[in-house]
């Protein structure tokens, strides 16, 4: 794999995970009898402070596509740490704390070490470390109130939440389906930029025992559509993981390049 397609491994997942959407929103008001729509799934709710999952990373755009085996842990607000092999060799890996962003890839031994300016520089649009782990884990982007949605319930019980204004805090999920335990099936993002709307939909798949198998992301765009899809081949809690990132002696800090105006 060229070191162009490492690369951009890393910015379109910076594309997805760098929008300015979501952040903590916490709940209050008097419900009455209308369902109460508090995100707590049995994920949100546990007290497990570390997952780990071999799986994989697939990423389509109009012009190209990949996929690649992947090895993903995660300390609760802490850091997360992947490892991208391809053909059972690594050929990059990736850690990610609350202030710093980290990555190297070995076909050219290049490395970034800096924060997370580098997707508001690329992507025009900062990136936060806690949407990035509440999407990993299967969570909703932000607690839900019912008084800023309209919620129905369907036939096979899914609860489908529609935003009652389109303005007002604009990290605010614009429609979303939750299931009976309040986990996300389905978020949809829309915001307004100077450039255009932005929009991200967001869809977690679980197994028949309720354990999470597969997070997809998915942009459409003038150009196409852009896709994300992680799958989880299984998932571990409350292990002693381990993060091992060190970047060679060798390998050339390209950081002050990335961060530099075309």
């Amino acid at each position: 794999m060229a070191k162009a397609g490492v690369f951009r491994i890393f910015f379109l997942l910076l594309l997805f995970f760098g929008c300015d959407f979501g952040g903590s929103s916490n709940a209050s008001g008097n419900h009455g009898t209308a369902p109460e729509v508090h995100f707590s799934s049995p994920l949100a709710g546990s007290e497990f402070h570390t997952m780990s999952s071999n799986g994989s990373i697939s990423l389509v755009t109009p012009e190209e596509s990949y996929t690649l085996s992947t090895a993903f842990r995660w300390k609760r607000d802490t850091a997360i740490w992947l490892s991208f092999r391809f053909f059972g060799f690594t050929v990059a890996k990736a850690y990610l704390t609350p202030n710093t962003l980290e990555f190297y890839e070995k076909k050219e031994g290049s490395y970034y070490r800096g924060d997370y300016a580098l997707t508001r520089r690329y992507l025009g649009i900062p990136l936060h470390f806690e949407q990035v782990q509440r999407i990993l884990i299967g969570q909703s982007l932000h607690d839900f109130d019912e008084k800023d949605y309209k919620v129905m319930r369907d036939s096979i019980g899914l609860f489908s939440l529609h935003r009652r204004t389109s303005f007002g805090d604009p990290s605010k999920v614009k429609y979303a389906r939750l299931d009976s335990t309040f986990r996300p099936h389905h978020q949809r993002l829309v915001r307004s930029t100077p450039e255009g709307a932005l929009s991200l939909e967001i869809f977690h798949r679980y197994g028949e025992e309720g354990d999470l198998q597969s997070v997809e992301l998915l942009r459409k765009t003038d150009r196409g559509i852009f896709r994300v899809t992680i799958h989880y081949d299984q998932v571990d809690y409350d292990l002693n993981i381990s993060m091992p990132y060190e970047v060679p002696a060798d390998y050339r800090d390209v950081t002050r390049r990335l961060m530099q105006v075309p």
